[in-house]
């Protein structure tokens, strides 16, 4: 089992718990003792005409980072890209594809803000799913920080604030 944190920041759950293996997850209203997340997930209804419930997630695991919308599964560093796109006001489009091969595609509702700032961010779990897994770079600092996270570590630290830079900075071959 892996321990995502909610992608809302004000949702009704704080975490989920979530087997890869299954596709099974547990909705947590708070976080468990001594136990830390590897990433984010997100129980989400998609379809605009066909609604269906969903659960996402984007977490790194092994030195990968993996993005499971059950059945589905996926892996970077990979062939596979990931967009999100605003088809018109409140829909957007989120695919997962590799060339001509389409791994994944939904649409979905969605208002970006349902806050005036500095209120609590809505996180739609789609974008940060398409945002992570944009770039080399991008993905290997996502591995580093949840990997780091995973292990105990103070990711709030300026010295590991200053290791993580270093990452981002390295050349894109270097990704592990």
């Amino acid at each position: 089992m892996i321990l995502l944190q909610s992608a809302l920041d004000d949702g009704p759950f704080s975490h989920y718990l979530f087997d890869p293996e299954t596709g099974i997850y547990q909705a947590l209203k708070e976080k468990p003792a001594k136990v830390q997340e590897r990433g984010f997930g997100d129980a989400r209804r998609v379809g605009l005409v066909r609604h269906q419930n969903l659960f996402a997630a984007i977490y790194a695991l092994d030195n990968q980072l993996h993005v499971a919308i059950p059945p589905s599964h996926f892996i970077w560093p990979g062939p596979w890209v990931a967009r999100r796109r605003t088809i018109f006001n409140r829909v957007r489009s989120f695919s997962i594809t590799s060339g001509s091969e389409r791994g994944l595609q939904l649409s979905y509702s969605f208002v970006d803000s349902r806050y005036e700032f500095p209120g609590p961010e809505v996180i739609d779990i789609f974008f940060m799913i398409a945002e992570r897994t944009s770039s080399p770079e991008s993905v290997r600092t996502f591995i580093y920080f949840w990997e780091a996270r995973a292990r105990g570590e103070d990711v709030t630290s300026p010295a590991f604030q200053e290791e993580l830079q270093r990452v981002q900075r390295e050349r894109t071959q270097d990704i592990p």
